[in-house]
């Protein structure tokens, strides 16, 4: 029979090394290949289609530090967009009770016409825990859907943001 006074030290032994082994830890993502979800859920690739009328859809990535980014393309490879339309460092921050504040310039290209555009935006979008999407506050029909929890455009989708 072991004494009494092992058993306190036993207990703070095993303790020790549950710490120590990372067991109490962050545990990875759940979906491979990516990165650990952040303390903001707003951080990631989004996509919106607002309008089913047409091809036209919405790529955003929110990256740490408040910088977001975004691009519009076609939905519809064979389908191109008559114009480019772009967000280049726009800026999101936390309003409090899971809304988002983006700002920035939307730049607006005419292909036809070769003019250019910029018009300020300044919109609040509300995150829905539930549902892992954002709405526009102002827009409730408006739903961005999550592609990615990585603030990078994913691999396949053939867009780019100028300047990124």
């Amino acid at each position: 029979m072991m004494p009494r006074a092992v058993y306190p030290i036993m207990i703070f032994v095993l303790a020790s090394c549950l710490l120590f082994s990372g067991c109490t830890s962050n545990q990875p993502s759940k979906y491979p290949g990516e990165s650990v979800v952040t303390e903001e859920p707003v951080i990631g690739a989004w996509v919106l289609h607002y309008d089913p009328e047409t091809t036209e859809i919405y790529l955003y990535i929110f990256k740490e530090g408040g910088r977001f980014d975004s691009v519009a393309f076609s939905g519809d490879p064979s389908i191109s967009l008559p114009f480019e339309r772009y967000i280049i460092a726009g800026n999101w921050t936390d309003a409090g009770d899971m809304q988002y504040r983006i700002d920035g310039q939307m730049i607006n290209h005419d292909l036809a016409t070769d003019t250019y555009q910029s018009v300020d935006l300044a919109e609040t979008l509300v995150y829905d825990p539930a549902t892992d999407n954002l709405f526009h506050r102002d827009h409730s029909e408006w739903k961005y859907v999550r592609i990615s929890h990585d603030p990078k455009i994913p691999p396949g989708l053939d867009v780019s943001i100028p300047f990124d």
